[in-house]
C-alpha cells in the first residue's frame, strides 16, 4: 500500500492537472474569442465614423487610407467596404476592388447581405473551426458632398485570423503552468515522503493550504508544527503567503495614495490605453475639457481632448500618438488652446509619457496638462511691451545706452551702436575703453563714478567724432537706475545731436543783425515783441506813423491806436495766435498821427527757443487803404454777379459766352465750364421766328438795351420761360466791349396763368370746356353767325340712368363713364365744333357754320348710335342711353340765355318720350318749363302754408286681417289746382333739395302718430316712413336727427320702420352705411320697398340688417296662375323667409290675390281691398272699432 498509494495520488494528481489544464485553455480560447469581438465591433465602430465623415465632406480619396489602416493589424485578415449592390469599393486586397463580394465569398448570401445593410450595430461571425471572424457593420455613404442625408447603405466586411493567438494560448498557458507544476512536483514529493512515513493527514492540509492559497485566500496558514519536512513546507507556505499579502496590502495603499493625488493635484491628468482610447481623467481634466469620465472611457484622445493653434485654428495633432509611436516622452508648442466639448477654449501647457509595463512594453500614455490662460495672455502682453519698447528706443534718433556699476553696457539702441562703431550685440558686455580711446573712455567713467556716487544726474555737450570722421555737438544727459534695494545699480544716458542747432543759433544771431538793418530801410512798419505780445523794438516807419516815441508803443501802449471796432477781433486773432504757436495775420484800422485811420495788415511770425517754446514775435504793418477800397468795390460787384437770383451772362462783342454767374447754371443746366466759350444760341428754344431775334439785336444797338419775354430750351431739353433784358457794357473808350444779359424765369408764372385760365375754362374730369368756355364760344358764335347769316345749332345732351349706374357702381366707375362719353362726343362732331361739360351728365354741342337742322339732326343721331354702345365699366359692359334737346339759332332765339333755355327744354322733352332719343325745340316745352318752375316755388311755400298733409294706409296681418302697421303716405292740397299726386311733385322736391325738409316734416308726424296708437291701439303699432336717397347724402344745413326726436317724444325705435330703395343699399356709401347702422343700433326697423323693380344685388340683404321685404305692386297686379310674377312673388316670400325676413305685399286688391298671398305664406299685405290712405283722425276711428282685446 505504501507503493500503490503514492502512485495513486502521483496519477490522480497528473489527471487533475491535464484537467485544469485543458479547462484554463478552454476558458482562454473564450477569452480570446470575446476580446476579439469586442476589438472587431470597436474597430467598426471607429471605421464606420471615419468613413461617413469622410463622406459628408467629399473626401472619398482618403478612404482607401482608411480601409488600408486596417491591415495593419497582423489578426486583420482583409476588409472590404461594399455598395448597396455587393460592389466592392475599396479594400485591403487589391484584386478585390471593382469585383462583387458574391464572388470572392458565399457569405453573405443576398438575403442576408440586405439584412445586415439594415442594422446598425455590427454583426459577428464565427467559421465552423472557430478559427476565423467574419464581422459586418453597416456604412451610410452620401456620395455628394455636404449632403446631411446618405445617399445609400454599404457594408463594411472585416475577416479576423483566430488562429495565431489560439496557438500562442497554449504555450502561454503551459508556461504559465510551470509555477504550479514546480510546486505539485514539491508537494508530491512531499507527499510521497509523507505518505510513506504514513503521513496522509499533514498532506491532505498541506494540499489544502495550497488550494486555498491558489484560490487567493492569503490569510490561510499552516497548523503543522515541528522540524518534518511538511513542517517546514508549511512554514514556507505561510511566509511566502504573508508576504504575498503585504505586497498586496502595499499595491492596494499605493493604488489608493496615487488616485488622491491625480485628483487633488491642480493639473489635468488623462491616461488612455495603447490604442489611445480614454481610460481615466482625474476632475481638473474633466472640468477642461468638458467631458465626463463616463462619456469619454473608450473613445479616441483626439474626440475628447481637441487642441488648436492659437495663431492658425487649425486643429493640432495630440502628443499621444507620438509617445506611442516614438516612446518618447513629448510636450505641446506654445500656443496650443483647449477646446472644451461646450465650446470654451484654454491656454494649455502639457506633456505626455508612456506608461510601461515590467517588461518595458508601452500599454498606455499618461498626458498632464494644465490651464495657462492668464500666465499666457501677460507673457504674450509682457513680450508685446518689450517689442515696443525696444522699437521706440531704437526709433529715437538720440544716442540711447545702459550701463551696470563697473560701467559695462548693459544695452543700446542703434543711434548709439553707430556712435561706437559696432553692432549693438558686439557692444554688450564692454565698457568704454574697449570702444574708444583710453582719454574720453575715462572721462566717461569719471562721469559714470560721480553719478553713482552722488545718486544725481548730470548733462554736459562734448563734441564727439563718428567711426566715419563726422563730428558732431552731443548735449548728454546721464542719470542714475536703482535696483530693488534702493542703491544705484546702474547707470542710463541720452544724448542728443546739437549741431545743427548750435550752427542754426549762430546764423539766427548773424541773421539777426541783417535784418534789423534791413528793417529800418523797409517803408513798413517793422516790430519784434516779447512772447506774450509786448512791443520791445520798432522801426523808424513805426515812430512817424504814430507821431510818438518808442516808449510810448513799449508793452502793450500800441493797442490804444487800434480802432474799438477791431480791437476785439485783433485781440482773439493774437491770443489764437500765441496759444497755437502759429503765424498772426490780421487787418485791421491804425489810427494815423492826424486822428484819421487806416487799414494795414498786421504779419508777424513767432521764433523758437531751444526748446521749442515761443521766444519772440518779428512782425510787419503795410498800409492796405487803397487795396481795401478797391477790394470792397471789386466784393460788391462779384458778391451781386454771384447771389443774385437772376441768371447774369456776359458775351464778348463776337457773341461768345464770356462768363455766367451760378443762377445762369441752376436755371439752365449748364455749368461755368460748359458755358463759357460757347455762343448763347445753344440756349435757342425754336419758339421764336428769326423776326424775333433781328428785331431784339436792332434795340440792342440802336438803344444800348432790350427788353422782354423769351423761352429758351435748358440743358435736359426742358424749355422753360424768362424776361430777358440785354444791355451794353462800354469800354475805355466808348466802344462796347462786352454784352451783359438778366434772365428771370418766370416759367412758373406762365405754367400758373396757363392752368389757372384751363382751370377755368375747362372741366378737370373730361377736358371739355367748362360752362365759362361754353358761354364764351356760344356767344362768338352768334355773332359769327349773325355776320355770316348762317345757321348755329345747340345740343343738350343728358345721359339716361346715369344716375342708377353712379349709384350701383359708385362715383368712381361713373367718373370713368363719363370720360368715355366725352371721348365719343368728341368724336361725333367736327373741329370746328365745340363739345362742353356743363356738370353732372349734361353735355352741350355747339354746331356753327350748318345750313339747315338736317345736319343737326344727323349729329344726334350719330351721338345716339354711339351712346347705345356698351360703356366697359369694372371689367363689366354697361349699357347707358342719351336724350338730347336741340334748338337752332336765329330760328327759335336770337338770344344766347333764351337759347340755353330752349336746348334744355328740348332735351327735359325727349326724356319724357321715353329717352334714347332727340327733340327740336317747340313752343310748347316753354310752357311745360314754366309749369315746372312754377311748381318748384309753390312747393317752396307749401309746407309754411300747411299744404301738406300726411295719409296713412293700414297694413293687415295675413291671413287673420289684424292692423298693425301702416304706410305714411305725403299729400299736397294746392290751393288752385288741388290734390298733387306724389309722382309729380316728389322728383321735383329731390331735384331742388326740398324733400330735406319736407321728409323730416314726415317724420315728424309719422312719430307722433305712431305714439298716439302706441298708446291708444296697440303697444307693438309700427308706422313705415319712406326715406329718399337724396336724404342720405350730406346736406350743407343742419341735419335733422330722427333718432333724437324719437327720444325726445320718449318713443321706442321700434315703433318706425324706415322704407328705402334698392339703388341705396347698391351705392352702399359710407355716410349711408352709418345711418343704417344708427337705424338698428335704435331698433328702428327697415324696409326695402319697391322689391325687386331696381338693379338687384341680394348681396346687400347680408350686408345690411334688413327686417321686411315689400313686394311691388307690379308684381300683385299681374298676379295670376302659373304667370311668371306669381312664380316671382313665390321665389321673393321663400328667399325673404330662408333669410328669416318678413315680406309686405303692395297694392292688394282683389280677394284672389289676398287668397294667393295668404296661400303663400305672405306675413303682411296691404292695398284697396282692405283700406285706402286716410288721414290721421280717420285711422284712429278704424282702430277704435277693432281695438284688440
Amino acid at each position: 500500500m505504501s507503493r500503490a498509494l503514492p502512485a495513486l495520488v502521483i496519477g490522480s494528481f497528473g489527471l487533475l492537472l491535464l484537467f485544469s489544464l485543458f479547462y484554463q485553455h478552454n476558458r482562454m480560447l473564450l477569452g480570446i474569442e470575446t476580446e476579439a469581438m469586442e476589438d472587431v465591433r470597436r474597430l467598426l465602430a471607429d471605421t464606420e465614423l471615419h468613413i461617413e465623415t469622410l463622406y459628408r465632406h467629399g473626401q472619398q480619396e482618403l478612404i482607401a487610407e482608411q480601409i488600408a489602416e486596417l491591415a495593419v493589424d497582423s489578426h486583420i485578415d482583409s476588409a472590404a467596404l461594399l455598395d448597396a449592390s455587393g460592389k466592392v469599393l475599396r479594400a485591403t486586397r487589391f484584386e478585390w476592388i471593382g469585383r462583387n463580394y458574391a464572388e470572392l465569398s458565399t457569405e453573405p448570401g443576398p438575403a442576408e447581405f440586405e439584412r445586415l445593410r439594415g442594422e446598425r450595430r455590427a454583426a459577428v461571425h464565427f467559421s465552423a473551426d472557430r478559427q476565423r471572424l467574419t464581422a459586418y457593420q453597416a456604412v451610410a455613404m452620401a456620395t455628394d458632398p455636404g449632403r446631411l442625408r446618405p445617399n445609400q447603405i454599404g457594408l463594411l466586411v472585416l475577416n479576423y485570423d483566430l488562429s495565431r493567438s489560439k496557438a500562442a494560448s497554449w504555450n502561454l498557458l503551459v508556461r504559465s503552468m510551470y509555477p504550479i507544476w514546480g510546486i505539485g512536483i514539491l508537494l508530491l514529493v512531499a507527499m510521497a515522503s509523507a505518505i510513506s512515513l504514513w503521513m496522509e493527514r499533514p498532506l491532505r492540509h498541506l494540499v489544502d493550504v495550497v488550494g486555498r492559497f491558489a484560490g487567493g485566500d492569503y490569510r490561510v496558514r499552516s497548523r503543522l508544527a515541528g522540524n518534518s519536512e511538511l513542517a517546514i513546507l508549511g512554514d514556507a507556505l505561510n511566509r511566502m503567503a504573508a508576504e504575498l499579502a503585504a505586497t498586496i496590502a502595499e499595491l492596494a495603499e499605493s493604488k489608493e495614495n496615487l488616485a488622491v493625488t491625480l485628483f487633488s493635484i491642480g493639473d489635468g491628468v488623462i491616461a488612455t490605453d495603447a490604442q489611445g482610447r480614454v481610460n481615466f481623467m482625474n476632475d481638473v481634466a474633466q472640468t477642461l475639457t468638458g467631458w465626463h469620465l463616463a462619456d469619454a472611457a473608450g473613445l479616441p484622445l483626439e474626440r475628447v481632448f481637441h487642441i488648436i493653434n492659437a495663431y492658425s485654428r487649425q486643429p493640432t495633432e495630440a502628443p499621444v500618438a507620438k509617445v506611442l509611436a516614438t516612446g518618447c516622452i513629448m510636450g505641446l508648442a506654445n500656443h496650443t488652446v483647449l477646446v472644451a466639448k461646450g465650446g470654451a477654449e484654454y491656454q494649455i501647457a502639457d506633456s505626455a509619457a508612456p506608461i510601461r509595463r515590467q517588461n518595458g512594453e508601452i500599454c498606455g500614455v499618461v498626458l498632464v496638462f494644465r490651464d495657462v490662460t492668464e500666465e499666457y495672455a501677460l507673457r504674450e502682453s509682457l513680450q508685446q511691451e518689450q517689442a515696443l519698447l525696444r522699437s521706440l528706443i531704437d526709433a529715437v534718433p538720440d544716442l540711447i545706452f545702459f550701463k551696470d556699476r563697473d560701467s559695462v553696457y548693459l544695452d543700446c539702441n542703434k543711434a548709439f551702436a553707430r556712435y561706437a562703431g559696432k553692432a549693438e550685440a558686439e557692444l554688450l558686455g564692454k565698457t568704454d575703453f574697449d570702444c574708444f580711446d583710453n582719454e574720453t573712455a575715462a572721462g566717461f567713467r569719471q562721469h559714470d563714478i560721480q553719478i553713482l556716487q552722488t545718486g544725481r544726474s548730470i548733462g554736459h555737450e562734448e563734441w564727439i567724432t563718428y567711426p566715419d570722421g563726422e563730428r558732431v555737438l552731443l548735449d548728454t544727459v546721464k542719470t542714475p537706475f536703482f535696483g530693488a534695494d534702493g542703491q544705484a545699480s546702474g547707470v542710463v544716458g541720452i544724448s542728443r545731436d546739437v549741431t545743427e542747432r548750435k550752427r542754426f543759433e549762430q546764423r539766427l544771431a548773424d541773421s539777426e543783425a541783417r535784418y534789423r538793418a534791413l528793417s529800418e530801410l523797409l517803408p513798413q512798419m517793422v516790430w519784434t515783441a516779447t512772447a506774450d505780445g509786448a512791443l520791445d523794438y520798432t522801426n523808424d516807419w513805426v515812430i512817424e506813423y504814430f507821431g510818438c516815441g518808442a516808449e510810448q508803443l513799449a508793452g502793450a501802449g500800441w493797442q490804444k491806436y487800434v480802432h474799438p471796432e477791431d480791437l476785439p477781433a485783433v485781440s482773439a486773432c493774437w491770443r489764437q495766435a500765441v496759444e497755437s504757436a502759429s503765424v498772426y495775420e490780421a487787418e485791421l484800422r491804425l489810427r494815423h498821427h492826424s486822428g484819421r485811420y487806416f487799414y494795414h495788415l498786421a504779419r508777424a511770425v513767432p521764433h523758437r527757443d531751444s526748446q521749442g517754446a515761443i521766444a519772440k514775435w518779428y512782425g510787419c504793418s503795410t498800409d492796405i487803404s487803397e487795396r481795401k477800397k478797391a477790394e470792397e468795390r471789386l466784393e460788391l460787384s462779384a458778391r451781386v454777379f454771384q447771389e443774385a437770383h437772376e441768371a447774369i451772362m456776359i458775351t464778348g462783342v463776337d457773341g461768345n459766352i464770356v462768363d455766367v454767374n451760378p443762377a445762369f447754371s441752376t436755371m439752365t443746366g449748364y455749368s461755368r465750364a460748359e458755358a463759357v466759350g460757347q455762343n448763347p444760341r445753344m440756349l435757342g428754344s425754336g419758339r421764336h421766328p428769326p423776326e424775333f431775334f433781328a428785331e431784339m439785336w436792332q434795340s440792342v444797338r440802336e438803344q444800348g438795351y432790350w427788353r422782354g419775354e423769351i423761352w429758351n430750351r435748358k440743358k435736359n431739353g426742358e424749355l422753360h420761360a424768362g424776361l430777358l433784358s440785354i444791355s451794353t457794357l462800354p469800354g475805355s473808350n466808348g466802344d462796347i466791349r462786352h454784352y451783359i444779359g438778366l434772365f428771370s424765369d418766370i416759367t412758373e408764372k406762365k405754367l400758373s396763368e396757363e392752368q389757372i385760365w384751363r382751370q377755368a375754362n375747362f372741366d378737370a374730369l373730361t377736358g371739355l370746356p367748362n360752362r365759362r368756355m361754353f358761354l364764351d364760344r356760344l356767344a362768338r358764335e352768334i355773332r359769327k353767325a349773325h355776320r355770316n347769316g348762317s345757321v348755329l345749332a345747340l345740343l343738350f345732351l343728358d345721359l339716361d340712368r346715369f344716375k342708377e349706374i353712379n349709384d350701383i357702381l359708385g362715383h368712381i366707375q361713373g367718373d370713368s363713364l363719363l370720360q368715355i362719353a366725352a371721348e365719343r362726343l368728341a368724336g361725333c362732331v367736327r373741329d370746328t365744333d365745340t363739345v362742353s361739360r356743363l356738370g353732372g351728365d349734361e353735355f352741350t354741342i355747339i354746331l356753327p357754320d350748318l345750313e339747315n337742322g338736317e345736319s343737326a339732326e344727323r349729329v344726334a343721331q350719330n351721338i345716339l348710335r354711339k351712346m347705345a354702345e356698351p360703356f366697359p365699366l369694372n371689367g363689366e359692359l354697361n349699357y347707358v342711353t342719351a336724350s338730347i334737346g336741340i334748338t337752332l339759332y336765329p330760328n327759335d332765339s336770337l338770344d344766347q340765355e333764351q337759347l340755353i333755355k330752349n336746348a334744355d327744354q328740348a332735351m327735359y322733352a325727349a326724356k319724357e318720350r321715353g329717352r334714347n332719343g332727340y327733340s327740336f325745340f317747340t313752343a310748347s316745352m316753354q310752357q311745360t318749363a314754366q309749369f315746372r318752375l312754377a311748381m318748384v316755388t309753390d312747393l317752396r311755400s307749401a309746407l309754411a302754408n300747411c299744404q301738406l298733409e300726411v295719409y296713412y294706409q293700414p297694413i293687415v296681418e295675413l291671413p287673420d286681417g289684424a292692423i298693425s302697421k301702416a304706410e305714411a303716405l305725403l299729400r299736397w292740397r294746392h290751393p288752385q289746382r288741388g290734390m298733387v299726386s306724389p309722382a309729380q311733385f316728389i322728383p321735383l322736391a329731390e331735384e331742388s333739395g326740398l324733400i330735406h325738409e319736407i321728409g323730416d316734416w314726415v317724420f315728424r308726424q309719422a312719430a307722433q302718430q305712431a305714439k298716439l296708437l302706441r298708446e291708444r291701439y296697440r303697444a307693438d303699432f309700427q308706422i313705415s316712413v319712406n326715406k329718399s336717397p337724396v336724404q342720405f347724402r350730406p346736406r350743407s344745413d343742419a341735419d335733422f336727427g330722427w333718432l333724437n326726436y324719437l327720444k325726445s317724444l320718449e318713443l321706442d325705435g321700434a315703433a318706425v320702420v324706415v322704407e328705402i330703395t334698392e339703388g341705396l343699399l347698391l351705392d352702399a356709401q359710407t355716410l349711408t352705411k352709418a345711418r343704417l347702422l344708427d337705424f338698428r343700433d335704435a331698433g328702428v326697423q327697415v324696409a326695402i320697398d319697391d322689391f325687386g323693380t331696381g338693379y338687384s344685388s341680394l348681396s346687400y340683404i347680408k350686408k345690411f340688417d334688413i327686417d321686411y321685404i315689400k313686394i311691388d305692386r307690379s308684381f300683385i297686379n299681374n298676379l295670376s296662375p302659373q304667370s311668371q310674377d306669381e312664380a316671382l312673388c313665390e321665389a321673393i316670400i321663400v328667399m325673404a323667409h330662408k333669410l328669416g325676413l318678413k315680406v309686405v305685399a303692395e297694392g292688394v286688391e282683389t280677394a284672389q290675390q289676398r287668397d294667393w298671398l295668404i296661400a303663400a305664406g305672405c306675413d303682411y299685405a296691404q292695398g284697396y281691398l282692405f283700406n285706402e290712405p286716410m288721414a290721421g283722425p280717420q285711422l284712429l276711428e278704424l282702430l277704435a272699432g277693432s281695438r284688440p282685446a
